[in-house]
């Protein structure tokens, strides 16, 4: 399985009368949970990783395909694999390491003195 880098990268631009300064903060070894919209499993988090529980299941003709296994009795004590969808799957990313950054380097510091965020990769 090809190994997944997950990074937040915020790219800062502020202007002040004629000075215009970009500042880039990463922030990265995230944290991944998922919350699932399926009866079972609807007040329960899973905790995510990369390396989580797949399956590949046979489709018939449309031929066989990964399945993401969620539910604790088809993982094996594995966690589950890292997928979200539009209906029943949520993925939830936070980036703990990110409150340790030093006071001058966290987001918060610079949205609060009205820095404008131009990008998220």
């Amino acid at each position: 399985m090809k190994r997944l880098v997950w990074s937040l990268v915020a790219s800062l631009t502020v202007t002040s009368g004629a000075v215009r300064a970009q500042i880039t903060l990463t922030f990265d070894a995230p944290q991944t949970a998922g919350i699932s919209g399926l009866r079972p499993m609807w007040d329960a988090p899973i905790v995510l990783s990369e390396n989580g529980a797949t399956k590949e299941i046979d489709r018939g003709q449309f031929g066989k395909a990964i399945s993401a296994h969620w539910l604790p009795e088809n993982r094996d004590g594995k966690n589950g694999a890292i997928v979200f969808d539009a209906v029943h799957r949520s993925l939830l990313v936070r980036f703990p390491g990110a409150a340790n950054k030093p006071v001058h380097l966290r987001m918060s510091t610079f949205l609060l003195r009205c820095f404008r965020v131009e990008k998220y990769f």
